[in-house]
């Protein structure tokens, strides 16, 4: 994608989220669009707006902002991003596949990440 169309995308959503400031679908695709400009940062805190206006929509803005986050904040957004996952996979009328992908996917970004962090040190056997 090229960059000019990051800054004809970003300067759209701006204008739309002047009208629109809750509709958490702009702001996560907002966040998008900033990580994809190498602005964490700013992404960070449209995530944290996104999940606080709807915590239990879109598991994958947890995801993101996992990513963006040091080792146990970010286990703490992969798990929430999974329980976001499978509850909305309960709803039997959610035919959306992807989610089944999106969830196997969480589930190995934490994996990953006691893999290659300290995290393992942490885990207590019982």
């Amino acid at each position: 994608v090229k960059i000019c169309d990051y800054i004809t995308a970003k300067s759209k959503i701006e204008s739309y989220l002047l009208s629109d400031t809750k509709n958490t679908e702009l702001l996560d695709l907002y966040s998008e669009i900033l990580i994809n400009s190498n602005k964490p940062e700013e992404a960070k805190v449209i995530l944290k707006k996104s999940i606080s206006i709807d915590p239990e929509k879109n598991g994958d803005k947890y995801m993101s902002l996992a990513q963006l986050s040091d080792q146990k904040q970010a286990l703490k957004y992969f798990k929430k991003g999974i329980e976001v996952y499978k509850n909305s996979l309960s709803d039997k009328s959610n035919t959306n596949t992807d989610l089944y992908i999106a969830l196997s996917n969480g589930y190995v970004a934490i994996s990953e990440l006691y893999m290659n962090t300290s995290l393992w040190f942490d885990i207590k056997i019982n």
